[in-house]
């Protein structure tokens, strides 16, 4: 079949090891066997600090208590200039963030929100390319799942996108690859 005539699906991103393992999960209790495509990504990056800079690790560790009465997760971290910021969260994903901040604006004190773009090492899975009628119903399958999200796409769109970023093995393949999600 003309490259051309050939289509493909595609799983969401996953840029944690843990969302890989589900995923290899529930595909695997499908009877899939898809590729990996490993490769980075720009992402917008969401870090909530709090507003004050602290001068000892003792007194951001006393001010993460109010954080923490919140149930707000903090993280003490040394800067360059040896100064000590409290971390409040690092998410990728808007919805996360924007609940954090709607936590942080409820606990009353002052908060950094920043926004980064940085390059993440991120997987997908792919199919074999096929027609467009039995890609349609994979992507069905697939997309009953109501977790996976899947897209479909041309051949030649995705060899554009992700040809070079492709493992042409299964998930379960024994050989030791790098890992960019463990890196």
């Amino acid at each position: 079949m003309p490259r051309q005539q050939l289509w493909r699906v595609v799983t969401r991103r996953v840029i944690s090891k843990e969302g890989m393992i589900e995923l290899e999960k529930r595909l695997d209790a499908m009877h899939l066997k898809p590729l990996t495509i490993q490769r980075r990504e720009n992402l917008t990056m969401h870090v909530f600090d709090d507003a004050e800079p602290f001068h000892s690790s003792q007194q951001a560790h006393t001010a993460a208590r109010f954080w923490q009465q919140h149930n707000i997760e903090t993280t003490v971290i040394k800067t360059h200039e040896g100064a000590y910021l409290i971390g409040l969260g690092r998410f990728y994903q808007a919805k996360y963030a924007e609940s954090m901040q709607k936590q942080l604006d409820r606990a009353g004190r002052k908060y950094r929100h920043q926004q980064r773009t940085v390059p993440i090492p991120v997987k997908h899975f792919t199919f074999p390319p096929t027609d467009k009628a039995t890609a349609e119903t994979l992507w069905k399958q697939l997309n009953t799942t109501g977790i996976i999200m899947p897209i479909l796409i041309p051949e030649d769109r995705f060899q554009a996108l992700y040809g070079n970023s492709i493992q042409h093995t299964s998930t379960k393949n024994t050989e030791k690859t790098k890992d960019p999600l463990n890196e």
